[in-house]
């Protein structure tokens, strides 16, 4: 939410109201409605941002699989279209790396829904990274990374919440944030990305051959399906001090 104003939605922003207390910021999830999509973010209710859609992409904006909470908290004024009242969106922060050896099993979280949280990268929950923290040189950290497509024809996106501000009751699964553990576009899910909410879901999209990926640099760069993993994992981390070599 907070780079609305520099994408034309300003006067969104400003009707924003950003919750803080030590349970959550902005709050999507199921408990949480009033500082989620309902009353003080009623402005958010079916609000569209074409800039967090994927053009290729074939996913509804607006989520429609089954799932097991309510993205709004509350009964969605689309229920009966069988959509959520918060926009998914088609790209997700970047937290960090996992593949549960040294360096990647540092500054991560415990086994949740299958997977791992981890701190290592530039997009964090509940916290912040500066350009100073990116010891491994912007042009070698992926900070944003596209989550466009189905896997299995099902849609696992994890920005199933919107990924506004903050976090529901200071868990992961409602900031729209990924921890790097698998390659892109996965014919099935893997452990930890197989929920709307589970911290590994794969990077997908519809692009041929692999996903867009947003370095901190400002750079686009075309990230393959078949770039080795160790490779990607190095680009989810900020300060790792490990060569990347090509992508």
């Amino acid at each position: 939410s907070a780079i609305l104003p520099y994408i034309d939605q300003a006067p969104a922003y400003n009707k924003l109201t950003q919750v803080a207390s030590s349970q959550h910021g902005f709050a999507a999830g199921s408990g949480n409605s009033a500082s989620g999509y309902n009353t003080e973010n009623a402005v958010l209710n079916n609000f569209y941002v074409p800039v967090y859609k994927c053009p290729s992409s074939v996913a509804d904006a607006f989520y429609t699989e089954t799932s097991p909470i309510s993205n709004n908290g509350t009964t969605s004024p689309n229920a009966a279209l069988g959509k959520e009242t918060g926009m998914t969106m088609d790209y997700v922060g970047i937290s960090g790396s996992y593949s549960g050896v040294a360096p990647y099993n540092t500054k991560c979280g415990s086994l949740i829904y299958g997977g791992y949280w981890c701190n290592s990268g530039l997009m964090l929950i509940g916290e912040s990274a500066r350009i100073r923290d990116c010891r491994d040189g912007t042009s070698n950290t992926m900070i944003i990374g596209e989550d466009s497509g189905l896997v299995a024809n099902k849609d696992y996106r994890s920005n199933y919440y919107g990924g506004w501000s903050g976090h529901l009751g200071l868990s992961g699964w409602g900031t729209g944030v990924n921890t790097i553990r698998y390659n892109p576009n996965p014919p099935t899910a893997p452990a930890g990305g197989d929920q709307t909410y589970t911290p590994n879901n794969p990077l997908t999209s519809e692009h041929v051959g692999g996903i867009h990926a947003l370095l901190a640099d400002g750079a686009v760069r075309f990230i393959s399906n078949n770039i080795d993993i160790e490779t990607l994992r190095r680009l989810g981390m900020k300060n790792d001090n490990l060569v990347l070599g090509e992508f």
